[in-house]
């Protein structure tokens, strides 16, 4: 059995929501994620991208928490959890989980890539 090819952890780089106008300009041999659109009450805006970690934290803080609602009776929950985790990982924010969905106006996901299984 062959080792598996190691995954590039580095981060994708968005200053300004504009400089990411076209996914496919990611470097095609990553995974790309997904990228969101967040807008907050104070009028400020930023893009972040959410990845697999950010999933992993959902699930475990999820566990911890049991009243919070399940992906399937709150999606709009979970999809904050992953914008605030991203927005963290990124250095976007150092807002507590609370805090940052009581600011976040809404959210857009911009787009979903899907993985090329050849890579």
């Amino acid at each position: 059995m062959t080792n598996p090819v190691p995954l590039r952890t580095a981060p994708i780089e968005v200053d300004d929501v504009d400089q990411v106008d076209d996914v496919d300009a990611a470097p095609k041999h990553r995974q790309v994620g997904m990228f969101v659109d967040l807008d907050f009450e104070d009028g400020t805006s930023y893009r972040v991208r959410t990845v697999n970690r950010d999933r992993i934290a959902y699930e475990k803080a999820a566990a911890k928490h049991k009243e919070w609602p399940g992906l399937e009776q709150g999606p709009n929950f979970a999809m904050t959890f992953l914008c605030w985790h991203a927005a963290r990982r990124e250095g976007r924010t150092t807002l507590g989980f609370e805090q940052f969905a009581e600011v976040l106006e809404d959210y857009n996901t911009v787009r979903e890539a899907v993985a090329d299984p050849t890579r």
